[in-house]
């Protein structure tokens, strides 16, 4: 997991997010895996199915909140349009010709959202105590 991610989920204790956390980080590695070799193996077109069916479901509790955050951040210097883990997760079906640079462009664009939201999170958490 991303370091900045770990040390925020672990300051909030927040299991539920931070299983869905861990759920985006490993469809994040495997749209990686499958940029670099052009390929996608069967086990990842079955671990994709099932990373999508869970990330999607649960996505629905925080996509309002982290709709503020990824619509300020930008990719070569243009704002996202659109909701980058919805994007990303929009396919039924893994294939190669859907990890291209512009989706590869967007897991980093989504890993800033999800930084910014845990920052203010953990913030908004301090200040209540």
């Amino acid at each position: 997991m991303n370091p900045v991610t770990a040390t925020l989920l672990e300051q909030l204790d927040w299991p539920e997010f931070e299983a869905w956390v861990e759920r985006w980080d490993r469809l994040g590695r495997m749209f990686l895996a499958v940029y670099r070799s052009g390929l996608v193996s069967s086990e990842q077109r079955e671990e994709y199915r099932g990373l999508r069916e869970i990330l999607r479901r649960d996505y629905k509790a925080w996509q309002a909140e982290l709709s503020r955050y990824w619509r300020v951040v930008c990719i070569a210097g243009e704002q996202l349009e659109e909701d980058p883990f919805m994007v990303l997760t929009s396919s039924t079906e893994l294939s190669a010709e859907d990890v291209d640079w512009a989706a590869v462009q967007k897991l980093p664009a989504a890993r800033e959202a999800l930084n910014s939201f845990l920052l203010d999170e953990a913030n908004r958490r301090k200040d209540a105590t």
